[in-house]
């Protein structure tokens, strides 16, 4: 009977089987994941807040800003040529 020759390519191959087929034969430990925090969100700079509401504003003064303004970008909407590129458009 002859040998196997004992060629390092021959033991690496037969090391790297091994060690596959011990992998598939283990039960993995369950990996359990870090309770990390939440980042925490700085305050808002004084300078970047907004004012308080003024005290003549009244909620329906607000909503009736909101729909004048509404209604003045639907007239320039449809006051826009059609199949026209509002980049090229300059107002004066």
């Amino acid at each position: 009977m002859r040998k196997p020759p004992n060629s390092p390519a021959l033991l690496g191959t037969l090391l790297m089987l091994a060690l596959l087929a011990s992998a598939c034969t283990s039960n993995p430990k369950p990996s359990v994941p870090l309770s990390v925090a939440p980042p925490a969100i700085p305050p808002l700079a004084q300078a970047a807040r907004q004012p308080a509401m003024p005290s003549i504003c009244s909620p329906t003064c607000s909503a009736g800003l909101t729909a004048e303004r509404e209604s003045w970008r639907k007239r320039l909407i449809e006051a826009m040529p059609q199949g026209s590129d509002a980049n090229l458009i300059t107002f004066h």
